[in-house]
C-alpha cells in the first residue's frame, strides 16, 4: 500500500468521513471505499489501533510514545562505523 493511500486510509476511513475530499479524484474514490469495506483491511486497522493505544509500561501508564529523541547524521555515521 502506498503512502497516499495509506494517509488516506487512516485520514478518511471514519464513516462520518465518507464523502470523497477534494483531494482525492472522482475516478479513485469507489476503489479506496471498496478497499477500507474489505474484511482483512478492518482486522488490520482494529489491530493497528489496539497496537497504538497499547500501554506497554503497564496498565495505567498511559498510551505507547516514542521516545527515541532525534539523532544527528554524525551521529548516525559514528554509530554505523562502529558496527
Amino acid at each position: 500500500m502506498g503512502p497516499v493511500l495509506q494517509f488516506s486510509l487512516h485520514k478518511f476511513k471514519e464513516k462520518s468521513a465518507r464523502k470523497r475530499p477534494p483531494c482525492i479524484p472522482e475516478s479513485a474514490w469507489p476503489a479506496r471505499l471498496e478497499y477500507w469495506n474489505k474484511d482483512e483491511v478492518k482486522r488490520k486497522a482494529l489491530q493497528a489501533k489496539k497496537n497504538r493505544m497499547s500501554e506497554p509500561d503497564g496498565p495505567g501508564t498511559g498510551t505507547s510514545k516514542h521516545k527515541g529523541g532525534s539523532r544527528s547524521a554524525v551521529e548516525h555515521f559514528a554509530k554505523l562505523v562502529t558496527l
